[in-house]
């Protein structure tokens, strides 16, 4: 059920999955003010309008930097994709009419000769980073990279675009492969050059950018939708921190990563995720200690692990049942995990009243009640794009010529051929 991979790090959007298109006249899922889908379906130009990426991990900006503070690199989305993954340092898109999937991800310490020599040969290189830019091909693969100096981010950072054309198979010509790579990524290698800018605390970071959440798997009918409950903490030094609001830093799928930052150093890493399995039951299973099942004020039961260390509890879990949801007949829970940094809590008490409220928050909704969710799936996008790619070449019929042994004629478009696929337009041989 739990297709949370990440995504980030090895990026990997199936397209070969039913994709999410919407229907001709209708409008794109557009407006949902101060909420965020998360899912790769379901982000929107609100939600994720621009890219800002950092090279490090999100908790670093929050940690103690002293007079400095992080600077972003932001890049305007390409037109007619949409955001289907966020973090902190990498950002994935999806064209879906297109059949184009792109990621983004900043680095300090690549450099532009190991890049291109990734390059299965030399000339699938399209430029060799001399000026501050690098792009090669896979062309077997439907591949392509960039790579662009990003100086602003440290003297050896680098951007990193991964790009994948995914109306590109093996059977089409090679010429034909290499021609939409080649112009595919130089395209997009120029335009984030021109319109790439830098930001001091960019505004994607800021707390009540986000008031909540909908969690959403292709292998329900429904979705999850939970408002951010804010915190009350106490450090660690003894200073409470009274309602601190969550700051999303990692949007995927059916989990949500984010910060509560109370002040520089002192905050709470939170994780929200749905599944049949839930952390704490397995905890309960081998009677760790701090492993307990709780009581909601609903009577629902409530799955809690503390950690303790030294009479201070470091992190904790709870799981809740999403009353609605299940997995061929196996109970949903949604999981709480909060780890602080310079942050304690008393005891189990206080951390059941943190899940108590988030376990209110929740609410398990039909999709076709859901009037920002398209209901619609019109034909998959690969074939449409196919439809739309660069036919290939005319092959002049060979019926006349004849042919060597072990050598056959496709039927459909002429091509004299040797294996058992005809390489021009696909045809099994014949029998």
């Amino acid at each position: 059920m739990k297709k949370v991979a990440v995504l980030f790090l090895a990026f990997l959007l199936a397209l070969s999955m039913a994709m999410p298109c919407i229907a001709e006249g209708a409008a794109y899922i557009r407006t949902l003010p101060q909420y965020t889908y998360i899912s790769s379906r379901l982000l929107t130009d609100e939600t994720c309008p621009e890219i800002r990426i950092f090279p490090e991990y999100a908790y670093t900006l929050f940690a103690d930097y002293g007079d400095a503070e992080p600077v972003f690199l932001c890049i305007p989305i390409m037109d007619g994709a949409k955001a289907s993954s966020i973090r902190s340092y990498e950002v994935a898109c999806l064209d879906p009419d297109k059949a184009i999937q792109v990621q983004y991800m900043v680095r300090e310490s690549d450099s532009f000769e190991e890049f291109v020599n990734e390059a299965e040969a030399d000339e699938y290189i399209m430029r060799d980073g001399s000026d501050g830019t690098a792009a090669f091909i896979k062309p077997e693969r439907g591949q392509a990279f960039g790579m662009i100096a990003t100086r602003e981010l440290g003297k050896s950072a680098k951007l990193i675009i991964s790009m994948g054309l995914d109306y590109l198979d093996s059977k089409m010509p090679l010429e034909t492969r290499v021609q939409a790579l080649t112009e595919a990524i130089l395209a997009e290698v120029d335009r984030v050059s021109a319109a790439m800018h830098y930001e001091t605390m960019a505004p994607y970071w800021s707390a009540g950018m986000f008031a909540g959440m909908k969690l959403l798997d292709d292998s329900f009918a429904s979705l999850v939708e939970m408002d951010f409950q804010p915190i009350t903490v106490t450090t660690k030094d003894g200073e409470a921190l009274s309602d601190i609001p969550f700051i999303p830093t990692e949007v995927d799928d059916t989990k949500v990563e984010g910060i509560y930052a109370g002040s520089k150093g002192n905050y709470v890493e939170a994780e929200f995720s749905f599944d049949t399995n839930p952390f704490p039951a397995y905890q309960l299973e081998q009677q760790e200690e701090g492993a307990s099942r709780e009581k909601l004020q609903n009577g629902d039961e409530c799955l809690l692990y503390v950690s303790e260390y030294d009479g201070e509890i470091g992190h904790w879990y709870a799981s809740f049942p999403l009353k609605g949801l299940q997995d061929n007949d196996k109970q949903v829970y949604m999981t709480v995990h909060m780890t602080g940094n310079r942050v304690t809590w008393k005891d189990t008490a206080e951390c059941l009243a943190i899940a108590e409220g988030f376990a209110q928050a929740c609410k398990v909704v039909p999709v076709e009640e859901d009037p920002y969710v398209p209901q619609e799936r019109p034909a998959d996008a690969q074939t449409e794009a196919a439809q739309d790619a660069p036919a290939a070449q005319d092959v002049p019929a060979a019926q006349d010529a004849p042919a060597a042994e072990g050598e056959w004629t496709c039927p459909d478009c002429g091509q004299v051929n040797d294996g058992n696929f005809c390489p021009n337009c696909g045809a099994a041989r014949p029998e």
